[in-house]
């Protein structure tokens, strides 16, 4: 376990120490999700282990459906297929697919692969995190193959509906990251025709947010951190927040 919150949870962390078959890491504040989950490659490939599983705190596994993509590996796997994802449970569509993107939680990943890469990008901190390391996947000859069989259960924030709208109620700082991020990715991979079916989604999801967030509470203050959102796009300032106010 890789702890990369900047609150001590005294509780949490002693049980997982309790546990023989866990190793706790403390980072002691917030890296940013793309220096955990480097660190968690490196730690991997030390210890020889050639497939790394990653999750967030929002997600898990029920039945079977981990198993499904430990199976894939194992049995049938091509050697180019470097990410095995799942799908969310309300998705219901039937065949595999090679897709252009995935969430870091519940994907399973080649770590040597993801090393040779160069990684994750981090300048993103959080958001496209996963999104940016799926398209690189691709770019260097692997792909990433999404198995609907395998379900996650996955919470995507605190979903409220408006008049069809759906609002996810994100806290503001996390708006400040989408547009940053989501312009960034865009300016990154825009001049490679293969990747267009994920390079034109993003301009109209930002738009999309805008739209979403005049339901919100804060809604302003969710403005105001988009906007510097972009102005810090616009000036190339990557990496963590760092404006006059470093919490949201």
């Amino acid at each position: 376990m890789i702890d990369n919150s900047e609150n001590y949870n005294r509780e949490l962390i002693q049980k997982v120490k309790e546990d023989k078959k866990c190793q706790y890491i403390n980072l002691r504040g917030n890296k940013g999700i793309a220096f955990a989950l480097n660190l968690a490659v490196k730690r991997s490939i030390k210890d020889d282990y050639e497939w790394l599983l990653t999750m967030d705190q929002d997600s898990f596994f029920t039945g079977n459906n981990l198993n499904i993509l430990k199976s894939y590996i194992e049995t049938e796997r091509p050697d180019y297929v470097k990410v095995v994802c799942p799908a969310f449970e309300d998705e219901k569509i039937k065949t595999r697919q090679y897709v252009y993107e995935m969430i870091t939680s519940g994907s399973i990943m080649d770590t040597n692969f993801c090393e040779k890469i160069g990684g994750f990008d981090n300048k993103l901190f959080i958001d496209e995190v996963d999104h940016d390391y799926c398209v690189r996947v691709i770019l260097a000859g692997g792909k990433v193959i999404k198995l609907f069989e395998a379900k996650l259960t996955h919470f995507l924030g605190n979903q409220t509906l408006h008049k069809g709208i759906i609002s996810y109620n994100y806290p503001p700082i996390r708006y400040y990251y989408i547009v940053r991020n989501y312009l960034y990715f865009y300016k990154k991979y825009k001049k490679y025709p293969k990747l267009e079916p994920v390079i034109k989604l993003q301009l109209p999801r930002i738009r999309n947010y805008i739209v979403s967030v005049w339901n919100e509470t804060d809604r302003f203050k969710k403005y105001l951190y988009m906007l510097m959102g972009f102005v810090d796009f616009l000036t190339g300032r990557m990496g963590k927040f760092g404006w006059f106010r470093r919490k949201s």
